[in-house]
């Protein structure tokens, strides 16, 4: 995915199929609905076996086929690698990018977060309900038995509407079944916090729910969580 000063409001598509020295003709124009340059936004592709496919903000943008006339890249022979840059073109690609001019100040860009997915039934979908980074929700809970299944662990991932960890966030929550009671905890950096139950030894299915959410001048959507309640049988 390609950005170029001369038009902003697009981005190039383009593959190579073993490393076929930059001649498969395969670029492709996608027109954006916002100014790329304006502000933080949300970009993916989905590379698979059987194509590619291209994301803005959670929307596919632009789609190939894997054929025999024009294949797509195989793991097993290209070469990988995640790479995010920004550079100056010379008048070899002014036609292109547009002429650059140095503004006699240094030039930066900014990349809010990356992630990466194995497999092929990796997925790209729609942003979190509010797509905001002013939202935030739970993307997983994580369930263990300890202490000799006396009690269990809660492992909360909570997000915001942009897909980054939320740090101290308050996360509530609520255990029922054969354990009982609440529990609470603030996340970490990476957005995850671990709770604790209280000791039971009863045994059968215990849940925990996640009952609230709140972060200094952040919204709780509960409606975007990936997960609410998670159970586990001790």
């Amino acid at each position: 995915m390609e950005f170029v000063g001369s038009n902003t409001r697009r981005f190039q598509a383009n593959f190579w199929t073993n490393d076929d020295t930059y001649t498969g003709g395969n670029e492709h124009l996608v027109d954006l609905p916002f100014d790329a340059a304006q502000g933080l936004h949300q970009y993916a592709f989905k590379w698979t076996s059987t194509g590619i496919e291209w994301f803005a903000d959670g929307v596919s943008v632009y789609k190939v086929l894997d054929s025999a006339l024009k294949p797509t890249p195989k793991t097993r022979d290209s070469l990988q690698k995640i790479m995010v840059n920004l550079w100056p073109v010379d008048s070899t690609a002014a036609g292109w990018a547009g002429t650059f001019v140095y503004p006699g100040t240094p030039l930066s860009s900014t990349y809010d977060w990356i992630q990466y997915t194995a497999g092929e039934t990796c997925t790209v979908g729609p942003l979190a309900a509010g797509s905001a980074a002013t939202d935030l929700h739970v993307q997983g809970i994580a369930l263990a038995l300890v202490t000799k299944n006396t009690q269990a662990t809660a492992k909360v991932l909570v997000l915001d509407g942009l897909g980054r960890p939320v740090q101290s966030a308050q996360v509530n929550g609520t255990w029922t079944g054969a354990i009982t009671g609440t529990s609470s905890g603030l996340t970490d950096a990476t957005g995850n916090v671990t709770v604790t139950s209280a000791s039971s030894t009863k045994t059968g299915t215990a849940t925990f729910c996640a009952t609230g959410l709140t972060a200094a001048g952040l919204a709780y959507v509960s409606s975007a969580n990936a997960a609410t309640c998670v159970s586990i049988t001790k």
